[in-house]
């Protein structure tokens, strides 16, 4: 059931992100463009650790776009909707870290606090709002989960490479 839930959830959590994602938000931000320029670029041949459109800003997202433009096309929708797909990535990530922290109180209980997690995060208006625009903020709770179930995880097993999965989340997150 709650494998259901937390489906659903997710099921929200896209249907709220993807429609309309070429008119809403209205235009395309300074942010966002420049994020298309610094692709375009990578997509040129210059390849680059720190981007100078944005004054030395991180190319993580740039790189994505890379793949998702050479899919897709490079159209302003292609960035907000690669951005909005790895945003919904982080409700069932919520679910997940929920279960890991809070196990202990059993397991039904865990799993409705995971389950509210879930929803939370399908409707948060901050998530849902930064999720439509193609800049790297929207991608900041997904990154954070990710990390975080690596991290409980490694605490529950003990296993080294758990914990430095965990650091290459930490490290992706910063980048």
């Amino acid at each position: 059931m709650e494998g259901l839930a937390v489906a659903l959830a997710t099921l929200l959590g896209f249907a709220v992100r993807v429609p309309l994602l070429d008119v809403v938000p209205p235009s395309f931000s300074y942010a966002e463009a420049v994020r298309s320029l610094a692709t375009a670029d990578i997509l040129a041949g210059h390849h680059a650790v720190m981007a100078e459109h944005i004054r030395g800003g991180t190319t993580l997202l740039m790189y994505v776009n890379v793949l998702a433009y050479s899919a897709l096309g490079d159209r302003v929708v292609v960035q907000r909707l690669l951005v909005a797909f790895l945003s919904v990535l982080a409700i069932p990530l919520g679910y997940a870290l929920c279960r890991r922290m809070f196990c202990d109180l059993g397991r039904a209980r865990a799993g409705t606090i995971g389950v509210l997690a879930a929803l939370g995060l399908a409707t948060s208006y901050w998530f849902l709002h930064f999720s439509r625009v193609g800049v790297e903020t929207g991608l900041v709770p997904t990154v954070v989960m990710l990390s975080l179930v690596l991290f409980w995880q490694g605490v529950r097993n003990g296993r080294a490479v758990t914990f430095v999965l965990c650091g290459l989340g930490v490290g992706a997150g910063i980048y």
